[in-house]
């Protein structure tokens, strides 16, 4: 595939790229990062469609945008990709590093250092991506019709603007884009064991409702921020390395001149971000059962649920 026309293009958005660097000698992490990282969020046959208008020369200002975006993540995964295999060698005596009295490799801490600024670089061009194709869905409206679509219609979190109003996601888009699944298998769990099935089935309803009831309403603010938190925590097990890409998990890292080692966050300190949610989730949880309570006339469906107690709480690795 022609994700760019000429080395200069790629060399543009491929970090630290010299003159030197071609098309051709990237083209295998380019398709990889495209297959990898592109397609499952912008679906195939969207892409397919912007390539075949870039071929041509034929993108709106719009749809350059995208695709400039595109350009940009997939050269930053490649550059991932390609890094360890820069500067060495591989013949029939094996592989091996290849230096010069002017260059050096990089130090172990130098590459994993380039390596996460890189990853971060190219996640913020996704969510860019996202961002755009959100603001123009009628000229994305492939994408927009697709199971790939950002979107979660009839659902009290929809996009990741709502979401990250409730926990705090830093907006990430690519992050929310994992998250869909458990909010698609959990919110009306979550929703029956808060209010009970019926009013359940009736909040479901008004969400996608032109003009929610008064009552129904009322109650939006307060089961957003408890199945935000909740579904959060949930995902913590599942979906760690996501996290770390939003920000949301501190990496500790051993340093030195020669060295540097990323390690994952303490397993106390992945505990106390999951009951801290946790904490959050149940508190809204009470100030809508006192809400409700104060209000009783307006919810005769309302029967409270076996939402999980703070005893028998779990820990996040065992979700």
């Amino acid at each position: 595939m022609t994700l760019f026309k000429t080395d200069e293009e790629l060399q543009q958005v491929f970090p630290a790229a010299t003159s030197g660097l071609s098309v051709t000698t990237v083209q295998p992490y380019l398709d990889d990062a495209v297959i990898t990282h592109i397609l499952p969020i912008v679906d195939a046959k969207q892409f397919l469609k912007l390539l075949e208008l870039y071929e041509s020369d034929k993108l709106s200002n719009v749809q350059k945008t995208a695709w400039a975006h595109i350009q940009s993540a997939a050269a930053k995964f490649a550059a991932i990709s390609y890094m360890p295999f820069a500067a060495m060698q591989i013949s029939d005596g094996g592989a091996v590093a290849v230096e010069t009295g002017e260059r050096r490799s990089l130090f172990k801490y130098e590459k994993a250092q380039a390596i996460e600024e890189t990853e971060r670089l190219a996640y913020s061009a996704l969510n860019l991506l996202l961002l755009h194709m959100e603001q123009h869905e009628a000229v994305f409206d492939i994408w927009r019709d697709s199971p790939a679509y950002n979107v979660i219609k009839n659902s009290l979190l929809p996009n990741a603007d709502v979401f990250s109003k409730h926990a705090d996601i830093r907006n990430s888009r690519t992050l929310f884009f994992r998250l869909r699944v458990v909010i698609q298998r959990r919110e009306m769990q979550l929703l029956r064991a808060a209010v009970g099935a019926k009013l359940a089935k009736v909040v479901q309803e008004n969400v996608s409702a032109p003009s929610p009831a008064r009552e129904i309403k009322a109650l939006f603010d307060y089961l957003r921020t408890y199945l935000a938190n909740r579904i959060l925590a949930d995902s913590m097990n599942v979906l760690q390395v996501d996290f770390v890409r939003a920000g949301l998990l501190s990496f500790a890292a051993n340093s030195s001149d020669q060295s540097s080692e990323l390690k994952a966050a303490d397993p106390r300190v992945l505990q106390n971000v999951y009951d801290e949610l946790h904490e959050t989730s149940q508190a809204a949880l009470a100030d809508l059962h006192n809400y409700i309570a104060d209000n009783q006339d307006d919810y005769p469906l309302y029967k409270i649920g076996a939402e999980m107690s703070e005893d028998n709480r779990k820990t996040f690795w065992m979700i």
